[in-house]
């Protein structure tokens, strides 16, 4: 998850932390170091069958709409392989919907013409505009959809069954302690090739 302005981190955290997604801030334009180490960790995941995804957010004017593209580029570049960049705000269709206060596009911008050519405004549009519950939402109906919800669930069940044994494990750890101490004394006393320590002679044929 990547998002464009630091001050939304707060907003994207529960969300993200929630279905495990790591997420971070670009501060504007990614620097090229940003996105050659993003590169060299998403060709990593490659080798290991994964397919990487980025789900992006930005703001709806000329320099945010192209900062999509020109992540998408360089990671390829970086990486030597597409990455799919999927934006998932803000777009036209959530400016529509969510109705967020325009502020004027900078006709300064050299990718302002485009800007105004591709959606035919001359208004644009900041991601933080949104209320943090429809940022949210948004996010969390995205990775929703990518989710094996079975698998997942499954999953979260195994983790909470492993917690639990191991609290059990803490709270008895005096007890166990114990019970190793006196196996390791067994196993010194018992001859060689025997399992009578677990109440089982081995036969020549076992051995």
């Amino acid at each position: 998850m990547w998002i464009e302005k630091s001050a939304l981190l707060g907003v994207v955290a529960g969300v993200c932390n929630e279905w495990r997604v790591p997420y971070f801030a670009t501060v504007g334009n990614s620097s090229q170091t940003l996105l050659h180490e993003a590169g060299r960790r998403f060709a990593d995941y490659l080798n290991q069958g994964l397919i990487p995804l980025v789900l992006h957010l930005a703001d709806h004017d000329p320099n945010g709409i192209d900062m999509t593209r020109d992540v998408c580029e360089r990671l390829a570049f970086y990486t030597r392989a597409d990455i799919e960049v999927r934006r998932i705000a803000l777009t036209m269709e959530q400016v529509r919907q969510y109705a967020p206060p325009p502020n004027f596009a900078r006709e300064t911008d050299t990718r302002y013409v485009a800007y105004v050519e591709q959606f035919g405004a001359t208004d644009c549009w900041e991601l933080d505009a949104l209320s943090p519950t429809v940022i949210s939402n948004l996010i969390h109906d995205e990775i929703r959809s990518l989710i094996n919800e079975p698998k997942w669930k499954a999953a979260l069940a195994s983790e909470e069954r492993n917690r639990r044994l191991l609290d059990r494990v803490a709270d008895n750890w005096t007890k166990i302690q114990k019970l190793l101490k006196r196996w390791r004394e067994l196993v010194v006393l018992v001859p060689k090739k025997s399992d009578a320590v677990f109440g089982y002679e081995p036969n020549q044929a076992n051995e």
